[in-house]
């Protein structure tokens, strides 16, 4: 049985990639950068533009401003009759909540003749006020316990606030030396990107950012080595995995639990009732996710977190 399980794990890590590097970096040399609120003119009677959603890092909404006058086929000027235009507007994940990210824009909404809605936010009973402080006490009474916890999670969005949300509560009840690791192929890139994208953060931040502070607490994390990056190749196919220090929080994917590093993790980690995995994304179920490892010792707690 041991061995049929290694046997799909290594599978699973060693599929064929549908495309090589290459490829991406030929397909991704088409794809023009536009700046926040920067506007940009298509096919001549169409102006778009990105306005902040305050979801995340880098999220917006699209704004489409459309010339109807068939007739006219010259490009939208700034001085146009608002009769001949249309605005069209794409709200994709958005929150009003006060998050790390650009504040929402509503200006753009307010002479909006079609808004197209999607990535809406399935339950409207998941409060992140009341889960976060659960999410918090959860996590310290497992590392009480000396275990460590197992957070599945992308790559991006919440995942900056998680880092400083954990790192404020534990200065806060003098929980201290807590090894948080981030393991993810874009792990390392991923941090430090963020540190370049300072015209989709808070006012703040941003201020923070042009006198020559890093934006996010993450940079200070890391120089200190509370948080340790691990690119996903560091885990090999073989029931050795590396050495964490223990108790730890661990952030990876998929949040399927059906591939990448999680996978090996659950299994090192499930045969210890002190160690515990916490969902806080609610695109798949916790239960339907958990089945292929059953039996399972670890303890499974459901605290979704979204802001939309």
């Amino acid at each position: 049985m041991q061995n049929e399980d290694k046997v799909k794990r290594s599978y699973a890590q060693k599929l064929m990639p549908c495309y090589s590097i290459e490829y991406v970096d030929k397909c991704l040399s088409h794809a023009k950068v536009i700046h926040f609120n920067e506007q940009i003119d298509l096919y001549s009677s169409i102006r778009a533009s990105a306005i902040s959603s305050g979801y995340c890092l880098g999220s917006c909404n699209w704004q489409l401003d459309i010339n109807v006058n068939h007739n006219q086929t010259s490009k939208i000027e700034t001085s146009s009759s608002q009769s001949n235009l249309t605005r069209f507007i794409y709200m994709s994940s958005s929150t009003t909540l006060e998050t790390y990210s650009t504040k929402f824009n509503y200006d753009s909404f307010i002479n909006c003749d079609y808004l197209l809605l999607s990535n809406l936010c399935p339950l409207s009973t998941i409060d992140a006020s009341i889960n976060g402080p659960e999410l918090t006490k959860k996590i310290e009474n497992i590392l009480n316990d000396h275990g460590s916890v197992l957070i599945p999670c992308s790559s991006t969005g919440l995942i900056f606030e998680m880092f400083e949300f954990l790192t404020n509560y534990f200065e806060q009840i003098n929980l201290l030396n807590i090894h948080m690791y981030f393991i993810s192929p874009i792990s390392n890139a991923n941090l430090s990107i963020s540190n370049a994208m300072s015209e989709w953060v808070t006012e703040q931040r941003q201020i923070a950012s042009f006198s020559g502070t890093p934006p996010f607490k993450h940079n200070e994390l890391i120089k200190t080595k509370c948080l340790i990056t691990i690119p996903s190749d560091r885990l090999d196919d073989t029931e050795t995995l590396i050495n964490f220090e223990q108790p730890s929080i661990i952030f990876t994917g998929h949040i399927s639990l059906r591939f990448g590093p999680i996978v090996q993790l659950i299994e090192k980690m499930k045969t210890s009732s002190s160690n515990g995995i916490i969902f806080v994304d609610n695109q798949y179920s916790y239960i339907d996710a958990l089945k292929p490892y059953q039996p399972i010792n670890m303890k499974c707690f459901y605290l979704p977190i979204d802001t939309r």
